[in-house]
């Protein structure tokens, strides 16, 4: 299909409009993700700052026995959870990233459709309609004629 060079231009300038906002929303998706991942290891660090303390107080009690041993179990499990509420959290930042990619992917696809059903096809031949030459029978429209006596 040949297309007149004006609405060409129009559409690649088009799509490159799209691509660049498709681009700049996969990178703000990243940042988001970036700054989760960040978020998520701040607190980790904490997790386990907390976690030796909380060992350091009860051993510092001077206590001995099984029950000691149960209490530092406790601050582990503790801290396990604390670790696994982050990562659950982080799991859903990267599908809120994936997502957030996708729709900016499918809505650059279908900005580009849409730019390329705007492009004006160039003109092969004239389209005319046949002009009538008279009145009656034969109006020169090229049909052709049957004699079937």
């Amino acid at each position: 299909m040949g297309v007149c060079r004006c609405c060409s231009v129009v559409y690649y300038r088009q799509l490159t409009n799209n691509n660049e906002a498709a681009n700049k929303s996969y990178v703000q998706e990243q940042v988001k993700l970036n700054e989760a991942k960040t978020a998520a290891a701040f607190k980790a660090q904490a997790n386990y700052a907390k976690s030796i303390g909380a060992r350091g107080k009860l051993l510092a009690t001077g206590a001995t026995g099984q029950s000691v041993g149960l209490l530092a179990l406790d601050v582990e499990r503790q801290e396990g959870l604390a670790n696994a509420e982050q990562n659950a959290s982080l799991r859903s930042a990267e599908q809120a990233a994936s997502i957030g990619a996708d729709v900016a992917y499918t809505q650059a696809k279908s900005a580009n459709n849409a730019a390329y059903s705007n492009l004006m096809p160039t003109v092969q031949a004239p389209l005319m309609t046949p002009d009538p030459g008279g009145t009656g029978e034969n109006l020169n429209l090229g049909i052709p004629t049957y004699n079937w006596s």
